[in-house]
């Protein structure tokens, strides 16, 4: 027997009770599980392990770096002109 069909009898013996996850939120909507109602895409735990991951093997990073022209000069700019009429 199925754990799906087992669980209607469980309820209506009281041997168990629904149990909501611990961020369930019925107006919630996860962009990361396709829409899925629970939980939004800020709480979402996967989506929280999944930038981890990113983070923790090199593809992701949240440092700011600061600009520089002598580092990163704008390209395009040699011998500009001016058009006046």
């Amino acid at each position: 027997m199925t754990y799906t069909k087992l669980l209607p009898t469980f309820l209506c013996n009281a041997l168990v009770e629904i149990c909501y996850p611990k961020f369930y939120d019925a107006n919630g909507k996860c962009d990361y599980h396709g829409g899925a109602v629970g939980h939004s895409s800020e709480n979402c735990q996967a989506l929280k392990f999944k930038v981890q991951w990113l983070i923790d093997s090199g593809w992701l990073s949240f440092q700011e770096e600061k600009l520089s022209v002598e580092k990163d000069p704008l390209s395009g700019h040699a011998g500009a002109s001016i058009n006046t009429i």
